[in-house]
């Protein structure tokens, strides 16, 4: 039991520590990018908003436990849209996953909160 309860505190604070500034690192075939990101938080919903010097992208989505996931459309370098998808986990004050870019492959990521 006390340990189930450790638990449910653990994931609870990892759940409320999303919210704030992070720094967005991707790989793609076109090099590493670090952008700004702001992650609000409503429980286990999430809304990022990641700016880049193409501008400013939002996308929703949603934290279980230490698993986080968000996604949205964007317009690519040619104009045409495509869903963006980001999947991760949370690892102490480190957020790394994967992001799905439409049809143009899968590539890591990682944030960090700016110091």
């Amino acid at each position: 039991m006390k340990k189930n309860l450790m638990l449910i505190a653990f994931v609870l604070l990892a759940a409320t520590a999303l919210a704030g500034k992070w720094q967005i690192t991707m790989q793609s075939p076109m090099g590493e990018r670090t952008d700004e990101m702001t992650i609000v938080q409503d429980g286990e919903k999430l809304e990022v908003i990641i700016l880049s010097p193409r501008g400013e992208q939002k996308y929703l989505g949603t934290i279980k436990g230490t698993d986080v996931t968000w996604s949205g459309k964007r317009q690519n370098q040619m104009g045409m849209e495509i869903l963006v998808t980001f999947k991760g986990k949370i690892e102490n004050d480190l957020l790394k996953g994967t992001v799905q870019m439409g049809d143009r492959g899968t590539f890591e990521w990682s944030a960090v909160r700016p110091k």
